[in-house]
């Protein structure tokens, strides 16, 4: 999940205010994201307040990750950050983002169809509540993106999904899991470590090709 993914929730353009929960993640003054110390202070507000991670923290540390390096103009380490200021576990914190990613996905390809903020946002609640972190990370990982989302419309209409039917889906992707491997500040990461540093001045186009020759090789592996 590199910072460069504009998920629909990563940034905005005037005039756009069909972005979902825009009056929580922007200002109507400004059309600008939140100030981030705003930001962290609700998210280590929910972070303290619960045992259980909400919905409410999810988004909230989903939209940080997607804003780090664009509109917070920040260069330290996203994961690092996660683990000495948040005080939350690097991974936790990538099972959280790569699950919204996945919600997010899903109600981008529903298109037209999808449902409006207040259906968004209570649908993704409900799909947490009915799964949880750990099975709602899992559904992530596969990698057909059709039996991957058939689970999602299965949680979200609140149909329980057994272990066992989700480990039939997911035996293609055990080799290695996609959401491991991520581009971040010009590094290359993989399972939240830095494997190879980009130079600023790398063509994109070549740093790409490098990301998915490395991934190939680890699919072999």
């Amino acid at each position: 999940m590199g910072n460069e993914e504009n998920t629909g929730l990563a940034e905005r353009k005037d005039g756009d205010k069909q972005d979902l929960m825009f009056k929580a993640y922007y200002s109507e003054d400004t059309l600008d994201p939140i100030p981030m110390n705003q930001l962290v202070k609700r998210i280590r507000k929910s972070f303290s307040a619960m045992d259980k991670t909400s919905a409410a923290v999810m988004l909230d540390l989903f939209f940080l990750h997607q804003n780090w390096a664009s509109f917070y103009k920040r260069e330290d380490s996203f994961s690092r950050y996660v683990k000495e200021e948040l005080k939350i576990s690097r991974t936790y914190a990538y099972s959280i983002l790569n699950s919204v990613k996945c919600l997010v996905d899903y109600y981008g390809q529903k298109g037209k169809d999808a449902p409006q903020v207040d259906g968004f946002i209570a649908d993704i609640t409900n799909s947490i509540d009915n799964l949880g972190i750990r099975k709602l990370y899992e559904i992530s990982t596969i990698r057909d993106e059709k039996q991957k989302f058939l689970l999602l419309e299965k949680a979200i209409e609140g149909v329980a999904i057994p272990d066992e039917e989700l480990a039939v889906k997911k035996q293609k992707a055990e080799k290695i899991k996609i959401s491991d491997l991520a581009v971040e500040n010009n590094q290359l990461m993989f399972e939240n470590k830095p494997i190879l540093v980009f130079p600023e001045e790398l063509d994109e186009k070549i740093r790409d090709y490098i990301v998915k020759s490395v991934s190939r090789f680890l699919q072999k592996k």
